[in-house]
């Protein structure tokens, strides 16, 4: 028997212990029809080639489906539901405050938004106004995260040490981990936050350094 195993996921939002969800933060439902609506607007009016994922709890959902959305939103979420209007989410969704673990509903942990053609344009013109209640982090190139504003990796973190990042959104977790790995291809910020630095993520960096610290 392995014993009990910790998970921390998207973002810190979930928080489980062996197999069992013990925590969740997640964003109200009135922000994301908000944000839902903000992105259909930028996107039907050419200004911006982007989409939106709502993340949930038991899958992520996308209303957009052409193919090099897909293959970019396929990279980082393996439960992916296409919806023909990601509203239809909010039908079935209930606050993240209402949560209770023996619950069916579903719960909007994170709404990430990718633009494919650099996230922090977008940013910085159409979520400004979201930064007194949320989170609004740039979490790649590509991608900018909206989540709850109190929770961040660090929190979830706190006992489970050895830790490993790649983008700014992963900098308050380096600080929480005795033993933080930043990626070789990561953030100058966080390579300087981390006190190692581990191979990058092509370099499949993680797992050469779990067989040492392993061995």
């Amino acid at each position: 028997d392995g014993g009990e195993l910790s998970y921390i996921a998207e973002n810190g939002n979930v928080v489980a212990l062996d197999d069992k969800v013990v925590e969740v933060h997640g964003v109200d439902l009135d922000v994301t029809r908000h944000v839902i609506d903000l992105v259909a607007d930028a996107a039907a009016s050419g200004e911006h080639n982007v989409g939106l994922v709502v993340c949930g709890l038991k899958s992520a959902y996308v209303q957009r489906s052409d193919k090099p959305f897909l293959d970019e939103v396929g990279k980082y979420y393996a439960a992916l539901s296409i919806v023909d209007d990601l509203h239809e989410v909010l039908d079935f969704a209930q606050e993240p405050s209402a949560y209770t673990p023996d619950g069916d509903a579903e719960i909007v942990l994170k709404l990430a938004i990718l633009d494919l053609d650099g996230s922090e344009r977008f940013t910085n013109e159409k979520l400004t106004h979201l930064r007194a209640d949320y989170q609004v982090v740039v979490s790649g190139k590509l991608w900018v995260d909206i989540m709850n504003i109190e929770t961040d990796k660090k929190q979830g973190v706190e006992a489970l040490q050895r830790v490993f990042g790649d983008y700014l959104n992963d900098l308050l977790m380096l600080e929480a981990g005795d033993w933080s790995f930043a990626m070789g291809n990561a953030h100058p910020d966080l390579k300087a936050a981390a006190r190692y630095i581990a191979p990058s993520n092509v370099e499949h960096g993680v797992l050469k350094v779990v067989d040492r610290l392993v061995a």
